[in-house]
């Protein structure tokens, strides 16, 4: 069994294998979220510190352009409609990624399974160059990396899919 994790999920995915692996072959890490450009000011950070103990539920918007995530103007377009896109995240959501992220940063060298990252380049939302950066801190040996040239932030769903997908597809047949 593999796992992948996007944007988000990334946290989901590498926290899991950092504390259990157990029955995973690998891991697909696709718009690793660990270095945010831009995601809150540092105000916003220390009033979702404070509200999320006091009002949890306590929302902000935070806005997420479909432009963002791909080159593909009819994707960008899709997201940007779509009435199942929630751009409310509330406080707690906000410092609970924080402590996931400064969990996983900790841990990388705890990573024992083959891992496959895959970031755009030109990603706005997260760094590419932190995902170099947690990629080369990571001790096991069998890791991939492909950052896509001027790629944005959702590499299954921008100009150049169909690398993203056969890069995927010659990893896992390396792997299973």
């Amino acid at each position: 069994m593999f796992v992948l994790g996007h944007s988000l999920g990334t946290l989901i995915v590498l926290d899991y294998i950092i504390h259990d692996a157990d029955g995973l072959f690998g891991a697909i890490i696709s718009g690793n979220s660990l270095d945010p450009i831009d995601a809150a000011p540092p105000v916003q950070v220390f009033l979702a510190k404070i509200l999320s103990g006091i009002i949890p539920t306590f929302s902000m918007k935070v806005p997420l352009p479909g432009k963002s995530l791909s080159r593909d103007p009819q994707v960008a377009k899709a997201y940007d409609e779509d009435p199942m896109v929630f751009l409310d995240r509330t406080a707690r959501w906000g410092v609970e990624c924080l402590n996931a992220i400064e969990r996983i940063e900790v841990g990388a060298e705890k990573i024992r399974i083959p891992v496959l990252f895959l970031h755009g380049e030109k990603d706005p939302l997260v760094s590419a160059d932190g995902t170099q950066r947690y990629f080369d801190r990571i001790e096991y040996a069998d890791k991939t990396i492909h950052v896509y040239k001027d790629g944005l932030h959702e590499p299954l769903n921008d100009l150049d899919y169909l690398e993203v997908i056969a890069d995927i597809e010659q990893w896992l047949s390396e792997h299973s």
